[in-house]
């Protein structure tokens, strides 16, 4: 499984995903995702798969930018 997180600053996002297994802690994993971005979580979607993960992210990720609402300049 794949969660798939949103996180936002100043009405500013990024989205990326991260693997998660049935041995992980989910609330652990929140607050790590939490805790790496700095930002408020506002979303976290589960994927069963890596590349569906991927697609959803880079389409939310193309959306900031195009909407001027891109936390980073980057793509995923």
């Amino acid at each position: 499984m794949y969660i798939a997180f949103t996180c936002e600053n100043n009405g500013k996002y990024y989205s990326w995903a991260e693997k998660y297994t049935d041995s992980n802690n989910l609330l652990a994993v929140i607050k790590r995702a939490a805790g790496i971005s700095q930002f408020n979580i506002v979303t976290a979607n589960m994927y069963e798969t890596k590349k569906k993960a991927c697609e959803v992210v880079k389409l939310w990720n193309d959306g900031y930018k195009r909407d001027h609402k891109a936390l980073f300049e980057i793509s995923f």
